[in-house]
């Protein structure tokens, strides 16, 4: 791998747990012959701006299916608290020893590794606390049902939220302290390409229809060895605007945010 633009050692973690409210056991649903986490593993390996990533669970006993996956892939993991989640990034990025802290949601198979570079890259270059990606209108890409979000942070900024941030609210989701407060962070914007193309996009895996939108991308477009590049996947839903209708539906329904 290429590490010219990270000098500080960079971590991904992807969050990742058997429970869901909406979908219970999202994390092992099969898509092409490999469970979602699998896909996210699959895709990070391509990034180049990290050093390496981990998987952060719980220590639930239904949190040993998602041990076993990481364990299988030969990815290192950390078993945490499954409330206080901010302290299970903390106490994950200090096992691993990462200065740079990639956060990774783990209902995004289809996360983008190029799109973690860039805005990792960006963070390292601006030298910031916290950077995220966003929409041109300025909403962040963790509050939506893209799929692409990417947040990086420093360890030291981390530390900080861990000691501030009271707020049950703040300790389950670990970043909405940094981009909330920004008199207490350097926080900073990177908006993604194409922001204008991409707002009707749902990616994420978080319902049934969810699951069953991208199960049929995937279906068409994955090839066992690479990976689905953004240009494929909107290239498929133009010629299947049916497929956008549905999505658009979910949004209404479903859309993210506190």
């Amino acid at each position: 791998m290429n590490y010219e633009f990270a000098p500080m050692k960079t971590v991904a973690i992807v969050q990742a747990r058997m429970g869901s409210t909406r979908l219970s056991q999202k994390m092992i649903r099969k898509i092409c012959g490999k469970t979602l986490l699998e896909h996210i593993l699959e895709r990070l390996r391509f990034c180049t701006r990290v050093n390496t990533f981990i998987v952060a669970t719980t220590t639930l006993p239904e949190d040993k299916r998602i041990i076993q996956i990481a364990q299988q892939q030969e990815v290192a993991y950390f078993a945490g608290s499954a409330e206080d989640v901010l302290t299970r990034f903390l106490q994950a990025a200090e096992t691993y020893q990462a200065e740079t802290i990639v956060r990774i949601c783990g209902d995004n198979p289809l996360i983008d590794p190029k799109e973690v570079d860039r805005v990792v890259q960006n963070f390292l270059q601006t030298k910031c606390d916290y950077a995220t990606n966003t929409l041109d209108d300025g909403t962040l890409l963790i509050l939506t049902g893209l799929g692409l979000a990417v947040e990086v942070f420093t360890l030291t900024a981390l530390k900080k939220a861990d000691e501030w941030a009271t707020d049950p609210y703040y300790r389950e989701h670990v970043t909405p302290y940094f981009y909330e407060h920004p008199e207490q962070f350097d926080v900073r914007f990177f908006p993604i390409a194409n922001s204008l193309h991409l707002k009707k996009l749902r990616l994420t895996v978080d319902t049934e229809e969810d699951f069953q939108i991208v199960s049929e991308i995937c279906q068409h477009l994955y090839v066992p060895g690479s990976i689905i590049s953004m240009g494929d996947v909107l290239r498929y839903l133009n010629d299947h605007p049916y497929l956008y209708e549905k999505m658009e539906a979910i949004n209404k329904k479903y859309r993210k945010g506190r």
